[in-house]
């Protein structure tokens, strides 16, 4: 008896812990020479989905030690870091997740690579417009200054559930009739 409640206990356990991890990006190096950036960028965009098929692109990024790089005002001033505060206009069922470089949630440092993934199911076919938007910690004369900044001009297309029309799929899958992804 005393057995069988420490194994109920350890699937339990490793069942929540599984519950609980995610996904991490790794950082590519190959932009590690660059001075600073955000990839892909707005010309190669990021990957297209399909409704109900599993997402998955990075967004890498390389913060610069000069805030004047990203905005001409506080040039000459050092980055502390770089906070991903929000990825918006993602499609519904999309979500992203920092591998940070700090104890801080999604926060990078100068001159490291870091990158974010982003995952899901879409449940809704469209062009989606993204923005990116940091807030930047800017030291300026010995006061850490917190410097909001947006990127748009990023896209994430969905197509359609191929072969299925999706709200069929779905309200199939909602009077139980089916089970679907993404619904």
């Amino acid at each position: 008896m005393i057995t069988n409640m420490k194994k109920t206990l350890l699937l339990a356990g490793l069942a929540i812990a599984g519950s609980t991890a995610s996904a991490q990006c790794t950082p590519n190096q190959l932009y590690a020479d660059s001075v600073y950036g955000v990839w892909p960028d707005t010309t190669t965009d990021f990957v297209s989905g399909m409704v109900a098929v599993f997402y998955s692109d990075t967004l890498q990024l390389l913060v610069p030690s000069d805030a004047g790089l990203i905005n001409s005002t506080y040039a000459g001033y050092t980055i502390d870091s770089v906070a991903l505060t929000s990825v918006d206009g993602l499609p519904p069922g999309l979500a992203v997740e920092c591998n940070s470089q700090t104890s801080a949630p999604c926060t990078f440092l100068p001159t490291v690579v870091g990158c974010g993934l982003i995952e899901g199911f879409p449940t809704t076919a469209g062009t989606y417009d993204i923005t990116v938007n940091v807030t930047a910690y800017t030291l300026v004369f010995g006061f850490t200054l917190p410097v909001p900044q947006s990127f748009g001009g990023y896209h994430i297309v969905v197509g359609p559930a191929l072969g299925v029309d999706a709200d069929k799929r779905c309200d199939a899958a909602a009077s139980g009739k089916s089970r679907a992804i993404g619904c």
